[in-house]
């Protein structure tokens, strides 16, 4: 009987025969155990020669196309080819992976170097037009840097010897030479000078620092640097493939098949001709050298591997160690009848005989053309070859000497096979017909076998010799009697016995074709009749082992990897316990070894094959797709449903409520209500356009999900619960039941697990931006943010049991696994996980390397190899192996009584079991529950599991006896419970302990599947802590009128009372079946539910019993309202049309049509489903809109239709809320692109000017101001639902607002501010909530002090980028193209984009001699202070960074235009001057004697002295283009920080290699440091350290933020921000940033690998136009900006406190420019004021920003106005642009020294 099961059986690789040479160079090397490396298809293969041994890495899963080994011989790095090319690094004598490289090249890998201490790799790889050169730390499996090599192919890469810094590449036309330093490769193109450029195929390191390279020509080019020094013409013609260093010099092998020998001087020594072959006329070219002591290993072209041993006479010994096929594909192979002899046919025209016991080729012999099939003759002492062209020939066996040749056919003879009588051959041809031939007769032809439709593929022959079975092309499988010719019908025929099944079709193989194969799949088989197996050769590469007869598709099997292209041909040896299989275009031979997997299994029987397939019996095992039957939770496609996509929102949500239904698409006229809202251009309402004063803060969130994710509900360690429920992960109390909540994903959480010291949170969520967040459950403060592991979503996350790492598994088709370093937010190692779904991961809490994932039918333990994981898969065996494995847990170490010790670990399985694991095996079962297990968990004296049966089950901590099983029931509810369970025993989601609780048996959390979470305690008692709806979506919501209570109806049925002020579920009722709509009566206890099938009902409140209802319609009701008098009730439905019902609100009338509700009226006209309904206040009048975008207007009771003018409906008097999106009040709501399904609901306040609107995209709520008419208008908006917001409203006092979810399936109450700390016109602080200091990350600050989801950016006036001071030089060149600067000329550029340059005089032309600087004397007018009060004229001046007694101006009168000192500064030496609109960026030394400024590509450094320029030279001259921006570390003030623009030429655009740079480098010495380099942007305008000087933040093309580790050359993190155009960055701690736009200020705070971005709370009052322009923060963080007015704000600990007006004396016109720098205590701001140079102090160390005092400064030139300023410790500077003057004040006298360029 025939079976799916996987066979008992293995393959064990045990020899290779042949050598990939003829595709790849320089792929041979030499291990320190003296073994041969090299690569065959997709196995690494090292190859003792002496001892005859081959061990394999097989850690590929496609062609190995590059191979290096380290200096010490131990560690091998392969690279491979594929759209996931990766690196793997290996032990060279384990073959152990050690390291997996992956998320860096595609399409492949081309060449690999180690340094020479081993310590960093080097790759080249990807597509041959654009190919990247890539360095690695390869023990952490990091990239640190990364550049493209090249526009064309590379051939190899070599790192310099002794060098962890320099290397070199070459390739097509070109030699690079590239330095790394920090996390940039900066690479320099070798200069051939007159000779011309020519292709470089290889690179070798002369030790006295010379390179060496082949070129194409035949020539050897000597560089020295970056200069070609010598050529060595015409060493080899046709070109030098490869060379090699050795002791006494150089070995360079060509194309001509010789090896040259040179000297240390590169002096010809002597010419080895090319070697010898076995087989062929000439051995081909030399395509590998390796040195080993004395002797050299050579690699041809025609896949053969030699050994020499050279003298310098010329001398040589050459022996072939190595063969195999060459070009074409192999398809031929048979093995010898009694002999461990294998042949091989193939299209490289020869035919080889293999030992395959002795691992020794034996004969080769070369026919006439290509050779496509071969078969033995039963005696063994013929072979019979087919080839092409309708040839056959017989070879002698022993030494495959041609003895005959038969030509009958045109076309290629392919598969040919001797009768078991020895009498007979079969030859099968592609013309569709098989010849038999007589052996006799001398291969005369006897019989011809037509009828096949297509080329015939595989013949086999019967025991008896009588019959022939065939395949052809068209999937035919056809059965001739030989000797009559004709095709036969195998039933017909009995004791048929076939002597071989090579054939692929037929009933005893159909299993091995999977359900969706393609016909080509499966390229050959060959069935073992003793062993009952069958193996195969796919076009996939695989070799399989099934079970044999398997006559049921989909079998399953046993797979095996190494070949890397098809596997054409397979076959056993006569022993049956050999495989060998051939390649067809990895030209390979693999020996397989074939073992049980039960040693002790006697020998079979031969294996008899049925005429007929047998009938599937009851023990047969499930397909893939249907293995999940009976688990309906699981088969939801979670892949699926969480696409975050707009489109499948709109198109699920509209179902009714999970229905399920779909919804007709109706087009809404251009004329309809909806366009005239969409369209309205100007504003009719008086109100301004401006967001409303009120906030929303989130107070409490009903429901958790445990629907369709597990163990994601946990006890933290003060005791609270924390989970996730749509987007928010909420921390409960479970006494006062008060709500923490973590708002910052963006989609739905799916998954969410804590620390093991129960204080940290990590949760994954779905989504195209898929992020991971881990965040503090106390303080619900983020942490770490971790991107760019996953798309789709998280499936799971897990903790090391040291807390330090977090491994995280992903959603995609591959379940990827990632390892993270979650404090740093770097991956520490990845892999794919496995190809069926990945329900669960964990990780071992005593090994941090060692990771658990399980799922559909597998289990497996993943160890760490570097940036890689390799796994063992746990052996589930016959009784578990098609089950779903749904939660794993570690269980601990060591063995109980009868158990071996090591790590065991509990596994929940489908079946109602739990898996005790070890050791990667299966130890026991215990049957645990009778339905699945879908939790475990694990404390110090039980285990504890819950099932979908409803049982929560204690067990003793060996999991062999259950102490004790706690039902899930009413019954064992306690007393304070006020309402009841949804369903009695629901299904068990999850349970958890707090770790105090674990010890001390607190008490155990439990949620089950019906969105509730129970508390229970030691007596198996359950507190009702959290519920929801579970299922479908929640559209219905209505608050009661009196009372701070709501209720909802969802798609599970239900209908739910919630308190809205204590946060407790008030009770539940199931409706038994789907209902959409609900309103609350205003003044009787009754509530009008509508159903989607079209009923009504009336439900008393709140007892939620059923009171009466109607049935009128047949489609689902959209909308119910009771009127403002309650007397009536309009109920709209999806038929376009409204019935106006008469209410009996005693329940003492009943009518004919239903009890309680009397139909008296019927709105007709509309021309689409109806979806909202509101009543005037007088309930005479109802207003409709429908899903045509219609605003319709009836009287009531009797449903006649009323036209009102436009202008009539704005004074109507709807009663509260209004819920029609589409009256005139609310048509500020609706943007210019919106359609109208963005918007589901809305509803305005009862008493405040509000209304609220809630949304379709990314489940907004959005606040307005009521009345909301005209154009879109401002709002605030808030995230928290995942999914579209179905439903908003108020509560009767306003105080609350409720909204619902629809996927989410959640219920959010929102309690209403007023204005929390506002800032009043005059710059005061005050309001009803004034906030004090805090960290950004909590939920009160992110809701109050920032604003994450204010008002989208504005565009930007010209007038805006003016007053921001931003230039069009330093714009992004998208922005720069649309964005025009008045009164600018855009200067000449070159061609590579950077301005044209203007040579100026050098000013090392007198260094000697500097110039004597000009002083001009004048008197000084004094001045007042302005506006200063009297007690503040006394006081002490504020304090600047570094000093403590130092005058700050102050205790005098300033000087108002006077003129100070003057200095001529001289041009620095050759620099190319660029255009004046770039800065020259002055900036001051902490010690006030260093001054350095930015002159196009150079640096200057001035040394002052009392005022006076002491000296004069050049700072750093290493840049390549114009600097754009400069930074002093502050701890360090000698180093410095310079960024450079980005290469603009033909080559270079959209490439990350033309990018701006940042140099690092010493003060001193101009000695630089390192170099760093965020991505492809081309200007950076800001540049930022940290306090510590640890991290270096750059401002890239006015969007883009990048963080630097700068001592480790490290990128940490970056952010796009997108908030319009950033203006400026600075360091407010850190790790903590601020960045400011003209319209907002953004707070980033650096989490993990990823910067967390906040909008900071502006001044409520801020002038119209005013824009901010500058920013400045101090060392405590204080953050100063300045504004186009001339006016100041103060952020302190992210807090708006105050706004200082501009200043009045002089006054100032806006818009106008400012340069601000902020010291310990103090903020200096400057600006142009006709003609004067206004700089004025602020004092930081009071409460508030407070003004000091001012100085005036006569302005140097008509068009200098200050444009950056920078604090020394007692000094000022001020700079402009290129060229123009620098003013430096001194703080303490006051004085000025003017510096002006000579």
């Amino acid at each position: 009987m025939g079976t799916r099961r996987v066979p008992e059986a293995w393959l064990d690789l045990s020899w290779v025969f042949g050598y990939n040479g003829h595709t790849a160079r320089n792929n041979i090397r030499v291990t320190q155990a003296g073994s041969l490396v090299y690569y065959v298809a997709g196995v690494g293969v090292v190859h003792d020669i002496d001892k005859r041994k081959q061990t394999f890495y097989t850690g590929h899963d496609d062609d190995i196309t590059s191979l290096a080994v380290s200096s010490d011989g131990e560690r091998i790095a392969t690279g491979q080819s594929g759209r996931d090319a990766y690196v793997t690094v290996w032990d060279a004598a384990t073959t152990e992976t050690i390291s997996v490289l992956r998320d860096g090249h595609t399409h492949k890998v081309s060449s690999l170097t180690f340094t020479t201490d081993g310590k960093l790799l080097a790759s080249v790889g990807g597509p041959d037009h654009k190919q990247e050169l890539m360095v690695w730390d390869w023990r952490k499996g990091r990239r640190l840097a990364h550049a493209v090599a090249y526009s064309g192919k590379v051939e190899e890469v070599e790192w310099e010897p002794g060098s962890s810094t320099r290397l070199v590449t070459c390739g097509h036309n070109h030699v690079k030479f590239w330095k790394l330093s920090g996390n940039v490769l900066q690479g320099h193109t070798g200069v051939f000078g007159s000779e011309g450029v020519s292709g470089q195929v290889s690179v070798s390191h002369m030790g006295d620092g010379r390179v060496v390279t082949g070129g194409e020509a035949g020539h050897l080019y000597v560089w020295e640097k970056t200069r070609l020094t010598s050529i060595i013409k015409n060493v080899h013609p046709g070109g030098v493939l490869v060379t090699e260093v050795y002791p006494g010099g150089l070995l360079t092998g060509g194309k001509n098949g010789t090896i040259t020998i040179f000297d240390r001087q590169l002096n010809k020594v002597s010419s080895v001709p090319e070697p010898p072959s076995l087989v062929y006329d000439t051995a081909g070219s030399i395509h590998s050298l390796a040195v080993f002591n004395d002797k050299v290993i050579v690699g041809t072209g025609k896949n053969e591997v030699w050994t020499m041993r050279l003298s310098h006479e010329g001398d040589f010994q050459a022996a072939c160690v190595v063969q195999g096929h060459s070009v074409g594909e192999v398809w031929g192979l048979a093995t010898h009848p009694f002999k461990p002899i294998a042949v091989t046919a193939s299209d490289d025209s020869t035919v080889r005989l293999w030992d395959v016991e002795g691992r020794v080729p034996l004969a080769t012999c070369v026919v006439e053309s290509e050779a496509r099939a071969a078969a033995f003759a039963p005696d063994g002492e013929h072979v019979a070859v087919g080839l092409t062209g309708g040839t056959f020939i017989i070879l002698q066996a022993e030494h495959l000497k041609q003895e005959q040749r038969v030509w009958d056919r045109k076309e290629v003879r392919h598969d040919l096979k001797y009768s078991p009588c020895g009498t007979l051959l079969a030859v099968a041809s592609n013309d569709n017909f098989v010849d038999v031939y007589s052996v006799e007769k001398k291969y005369e032809r006897v019989y011809v076998l037509g009828g096949a439709s297509s080329f015939i593929t595989h013949l086999d022959w019967t025991t008896d010799s009588s019959h022939l079975q065939l395949n052809s092309g068209a999937s035919e499988r056809l059965i001739y009697h030989v000797a009559t010719e004709k095709i036969v019908d195998e039933s017909d025929i009995e004791g048929l016995e076939w002597a071989t099944w090579t054939g692929v079709l037929g009933e005893a193989v159909a299993g091995i074709w999977h359900k969706y194969a393609d016909v080509s799949d499966v390229n050959t088989c060959d069935a073992s009749f003793t062993h009952g197996v069958v193996v195969t050769g796919d076009d996939y590469g695989l070799v399989k082992l099934f079970r044999f007869p398997c006559p049921k598709r989909g079998s399953k099997s046993r797979s095996f990897v190494g070949h890397s292209a098809h596997v054409t041909n397979v076959r056993w040896l006569s022993d049956g316990q050999t495989v060998v299989s051939v390649g067809g275009a990895d030209h390979a031979v693999f020996v397989w070894r074939f073992r049980n997997v039960r040693p002790d299994t006697p020998p079979r029987e031969r294996v008899q094959v049925s005429p007929a397939v047998e009938g599937e019996s009851d023990d047969d095992v499930l397909d893939t797709e249907d293995e999940l039957e009976g688990i309906p939770e699981l088969t939801i496609d979670l892949d699926g449903s969480l696409q975050p996509t707009k489109t499948k929102k709109r198109r699920e949500k509209k179902g009714g409520g999970g229905s399920g239904k779909g919804v007709i698409e109706v087009e809404v006229a251009d004329d309809s209500t909806f366009a005239r809202r969409r369209a309205a251009k100007t504003s009719a309402s008086r109100h301004p356009d401006t967001p409303p004063h009120h906030t929303l803060l989130m107070t409490h969130v009903f429901g958790v999900r445990s629907e369709e994710s597990v163990n994601n509900v946990h006890l933290l360690m003060d005791g609270s619960v924390v989970y996730p429920v749509a987007a928010v992960g909420v921390v409960l109390d479970p006494v006062t039941r008060r709500q923490r909540h973590y708002l910052h994903h963006t989609d739905d959480i799916l998954c969410l697990t804590v620390d093991p010291a129960a204080k940290i949170v990590a949760s994954g969520q779905a989504g195209r931006d898929t992020t991971i967040h881990v965040w503090e459950g106390e303080t619900v403060r983020i942490l770490s943010l971790l991107q760019g592991g996953h798309s789709r979503g998280v499936a799971g996350v897990a903790f090391s049991g040291d807390g330090q790492r977090l491994t995280s598994i992903g959603l995609d088709d591959h379940h990827t696994i990632v390892v993270w370093n979650w404090l740093k937010g770097y991956k520490i190692a990845t892999a794919r996980g496995h190809s069926d779904r990945v329900f669960g991961v964990t990780m071992s809490p005593w090994n941090a390397s060692q990771v658990v994932t399980f799922g559909v039918k597998h289990i497996k333990f993943w160890t760490q190899a570097g940036g890689g994981l390799t796994y063992r898969q746990v052996l589930l065996g016959n009784k578990f192996r098609q089950s779903t494995v749904l939660c794993g847990r570690a269980g601990g170490v060591g063995g109980g009584e009868g158990t071996t010790g090591g790590e065991w670990w509990l596994f929940g399985v489908s079946t109602g079991h739990v898996l005790v694991v070890r050791d990667a095996k299966v130890e026991r079962s215990v049957r645990a529950h009778k339905y699945p297990v879908y939790s475990i968990h694990v404390t110090p004296h039980s285990v504890w599991t819950g099932g979908q049966d409803g049982l929560v089950c204690r067990w003793d901590r060996d999991v062999k006896k259950c102490l004790k099983t706690y039902p899930v029931t009413d019954r064992f509810l306690d007393n304070l419970s006020a309402v009841a369970l949804t369903s009695s025993q629901p299904g068990i989601r999850g349970l958890s302990t707090a770790p105090v609780a674990m010890v001390n048996d607190g008490p155990l959390l439990v949620a089950t599947q019906h969105a509730e979470l129970l508390l229970m305690d030691q007596h198996g008692i359950f507190t009702v802590l959290v519920q929801g709806h579970s299922k479908g979506e929640v559209w219905g919501l209505d608050t009661h009128p009196r009372l701070l209570e709501a209720v909802t109806v969802g798609g599970d049925n239900t209908l739910r009372r919630w308190a809205l002020d204590s946060g407790r579920a008030l009770g539940s009722a199931n409706l038994r079946k789907a209902a959409h709509c609900l309103h609350l009566h205003s003044s009787a206890p009754l509530l009008a539910i509508g159903f989607l099938d079209g009923s009504v009902g009336l439900y008393l409140y709140p007892s939620l019993e059923k009171h009466g209802g109607a049935h009128h319609r047949f489609s689902e009701i959209t909308d119910v309202r009771f009127s403002p008098s309650g007397r009536l009730l309009a109920v709209g439905s999806q038929e376009g049309v409204v019935d106006l019902y008469v209410v009996d609100t005693d329940g003492d009338s009943v009518s004919k049509e239903g009890s309680g509700l009397r139909r008296v009226g019927v709105c007709r006209g509309a021309s689409a489903r109806v979806t909202h309904l509101s009543w005037h206040a007088d309930s005479r009048l109802l207003q409709i809109n429908t899903a045509a975008g219609e605003e319709l207007f009836y009287e009531a009771p009797h449903g006649t239709r009323q036209l009102l003018p436009e202008s009539a409906r704005m004074d109507l008097n709807w009663a509260a809320p209004l819920t029609c999106p589409l009256d005139v009040t609310t048509e500020g709501i609706w943007g210019s692109g919106d359609d109208l399904s963005d918007i589901n609901a809305v509803a305005t306040a009862a008493k405040l000017p509000l209304v609220a609107a809630a949304c379709d995209d990314n489940g907004l709520l959005r606040l307005y101001r009521y009345p909301s008419q005209g154009s879109p208008k401002k709002h605030r908006q808030y995230r928290g639902h995942s999914s579209h917001v179905t439903n908003v409203r108020w509560t009767y006092d306003d105080s609350l607002l409720v909204t619902s979810g629809g996927a989410d399936m959640s219920v959010v109450v929102w309690q209403v501010r007023g204005r929390g700390q506002s800032v009043d016109a005059n710059g005061e602080a005050g309001g009803e909530e004034s906030q004090e200091g805090g960290s950004v990350g909590t939920q009160e600050e992110d809701q109050q002090d920032t604003e994450p989801d204010d008002l989208p950016v504005e565009e930007l006036t010209i007038t805006d980028l003016e007053a921001a001071g931003v230039e069009g030089e330093y714009l992004p060149i998208s922005v720069r193209s649309s964005v025009g600067i008045p009164g600018t000329k855009t200067p000449p550029t070159t061609k590579n984009g950077i301005n044209a340059p203007v040579i100026r005089n050098s000013l090392f032309n007198n260094v000697a001699k500097p110039n004597t600087p000009a002083t001009r004397s004048s008197t000084s007018t004094p001045g007042t202070k302005p506006n200063t009060p009297a007690n503040r004229r006394n006081r002490h001046p504020p304090t600047t960074r570094n000093s403590t007694n130092n005058s700050l101006m102050g205790k005098r009168p300033l000087r108002t235009p006077g003129q100070g000192n003057k200095r001529l500064l001289p041009h620095l030496a050759g620099t190319a001057q660029p255009p004046a609109r770039i800065r020259s960026l002055p900036t001051l030394a902490a010690d006030d004697s260093t001054v350095f400024y930015c002159s196009g590509s150079l640096v200057g450094r001035l040394s002052l002295s009392q005022g006076r320029v002491a000296g004069h030279k050049l700072g750093y001259g290493d840049h390549t283009a114009a600097v754009t921006c400069l930074a002093l570390l502050p701890a360090d003030p000698m180093i410095v920080a310079t960024a450079q623009t980005g290469r603009q030429g033909e080559n270079d655009e959209g490439s990350e290699d033309s990018g701006a740079l940042v140099h690092v480098w010493r003060g001193r010495d101009g000695v630089g440091l390192g170099l760093l380099r965020g991505g492809a942007e081309r200007v950076v305008t800001g540049l930022s350290f940290s306090p510590s000087g640890r991290f270096l933040a750059s401002l890239a093309d006015a969007d883009i933020i990048h963080v630097f580790n700068w001592i480790k050359g490290a990128h940490v993190a970056e952010a796009h921000l997108g908030a319009g155009l950033v203006t400026g960055v600075v360091h407010t701690g850190e790790t903590t940033l601020a960045a400011l736009t003209p319209r907002s200020l953004l707070f980033l705070d650096l989490v993990g690998n990823s910067l967390f971005p906040t909008r900071a709370r502006l001044p409520d009052v801020m002038p119209e136009g005013v824009v901010f322009s500058v920013i400045s923060a101090s060392p405590g963080g204080t953050v100063v900006v300045g504004c186009s007015d001339g006016s100041l704000v103060e952020w302190r600990s992210r807090v708006v406190t105050h706004r200082l007006p501009p200043p009045t004396d002089p006054p100032i016109t806006p818009p106008i420019r400012l340069a601000s720098t902020s010291g310990e205590g103090a903020t200096f701001i400057a600006c142009r004021i006709g003609g004067q140079v206004l700089v004025r102090c602020y004092a930081t160390d009071d409460d508030k920003l407070s003004f000091f005092s001012d100085s005036r400064i006569a302005a140097p030139t008509e068009d200098w106005t200050p444009l950056t300023a920078r604090l020394g410790t007692s000094m000022l500077i001020l700079g402009a642009r290129r060229n123009q003057p620098f003013i430096v004040l001194d703080l303490t006298s006051g004085k000025f020294t003017l510096i002006e360029h000579g």
